[in-house]
């Protein structure tokens, strides 16, 4: 089966782009500044009434750590609830405690909500002491996919962690590595992990300000998967 190639877009003019260039699936969030936060609900209504490839939809009320209050958590809810409504396929979401581990709690709350759509457990996972706990963890929780970098900094750079990741899933979850994926590091970073799944921005150099995706650069990474898998 060949690799799924996950953009980030943290606009509609993105996805648009990402979807024509040949993405398989988009993650979409806004303000790219700070990591990524929830997009409205419009923007997920239009795309996904436009677009044929599933968006999963970025759940994160505000920049900065992960761990939130009651009110945000509710608030959270909402938004579940609203992007359920809006066509989103799935949801990329997450909660830590003050101490930088899995809110379980909080975790199963948003969980609930979500009810039947498939989540993604986001790079928060990266902030983790012990990561291999983390992946039982929320593989008991029932998340269905971790997007993470294998610990600070790309993705390319922590192989050898990445690779301890994928050995304790027995296939339970879905490890989607991200985090500076480009041309010149999918190959290296595909043959290394066997990942089935890989998240990159594709973040268009020529458009700094506007968060766009570049084109090319999601061609380019679609043609190395496909040599992959011939």
């Amino acid at each position: 089966m060949q690799t799924l190639l996950e953009i980030a877009c943290f606009n509609e003019r993105a996805a648009r782009i990402a979807a024509a260039s040949g993405a398989d699936r988009i993650e979409l969030c806004v303000d790219y500044a700070v990591g990524g936060t929830t997009p409205t609900v419009t923007s997920v209504q239009a795309l996904a009434t436009e677009l044929s490839i599933p968006i999963f939809v970025m759940i994160r009320p505000r920049a900065g750590d992960f761990c939130y209050t009651a009110a945000e958590l509710d608030t959270m809810c909402a938004s579940i609830e609203a992007m359920q409504e809006a066509g989103a396929a799935g949801l990329v979401l997450g909660a830590l405690t003050a101490q930088q581990q899995i809110d379980k709690a909080a975790c199963q709350q948003l969980l609930r909500a979500a009810g039947a759509l498939p989540c993604t457990f986001h790079r928060a996972f990266d902030l983790l002491d012990n990561p291999i706990e983390g992946i039982s963890i929320l593989q008991e929780l029932g998340f269905v996919r971790i997007l993470c970098s294998g610990g600070q900094g790309h993705a390319a750079n922590n192989l050898e962690q990445l690779k301890k990741y994928f050995s304790v899933t027995h296939n339970n979850i879905i490890i989607v590595p991200g985090g500076g994926v480009r041309p010149d590091n999918i190959r290296p970073l595909l043959l290394a992990t066997g990942a089935k799944e890989v998240h990159s921005a594709a973040l268009n150099s020529a458009e700094p300000f506007n968060n766009t995706c570049d084109p090319a650069m999601i061609r380019l990474m679609q043609q190395q998967i496909k040599d992959l898998s011939i």
